[in-house]
């Protein structure tokens, strides 16, 4: 049953982010809530291929990987919100591009090409990748998600996905920079 949704400023696709860890706050949510409670994250589940994870979740200083570590610590269940096969298309749409952009001379067709991949990535890595998170909230049921802020906040906005839980939920937002 979702309590809480906890926005989180960690970084960008791909970029190293700036989040390191999480706040006294969030840890402190962590630990009180009851044994076997479900978190969900904005992350892959075990069966993500390592080349996604080494090109999208950079190990070093990794939130989300320091959220993991204490849910484990207190028994918690960890239910990964993220969706692999919109990070498979959003790779396969940047090898397309960095092709593209190879090329010596560029026509005009090679320009509106540009421009239609970054269309179809921005839509795969915002509304597909919300619209999964959203399912699997709806379907998993965790007590917490911890969500990028910028997937946080269409969250607060959507009445239906709200009218779900038919009972106010906690948001708060974690800005624990390093």
């Amino acid at each position: 049953m979702l309590e809480r949704m906890i926005g989180v400023e960690h970084g960008a696709i791909g970029e190293f982010n700036n989040l390191k860890e999480p706040s006294n706050e969030v840890l402190k949510i962590l630990s009180q809530l009851p044994r076997k409670s479900r978190v969900g994250l904005e992350t892959f589940g075990e069966d993500a291929p390592p080349e996604l994870l080494e090109q999208f979740y950079p190990e070093d200083g990794y939130y989300f990987d320091r959220i993991k570590e204490e849910c484990e610590k207190h028994g918690l269940e960890v239910v990964p919100l993220d969706d692999i096969d919109v990070y498979k298309k959003i790779d396969r749409i940047s090898k397309l591009k960095q092709k593209l952009e190879r090329k010596k001379k560029r026509t005009l067709s090679d320009v509106h090409q540009n421009y239609s991949y970054d269309i179809q990535m921005h839509h795969a890595a915002f509304v597909e990748r919300d619209e999964h998170m959203r399912r699997t909230i709806l379907e998993e049921d965790p007590a917490v998600i911890i969500l990028g802020t910028g997937h946080v906040l269409p969250l607060t906005t959507d009445y239906e996905f709200l009218s779900a839980f038919r009972r106010d939920i906690k948001v708060g937002y974690d800005m624990n920079f390093d």
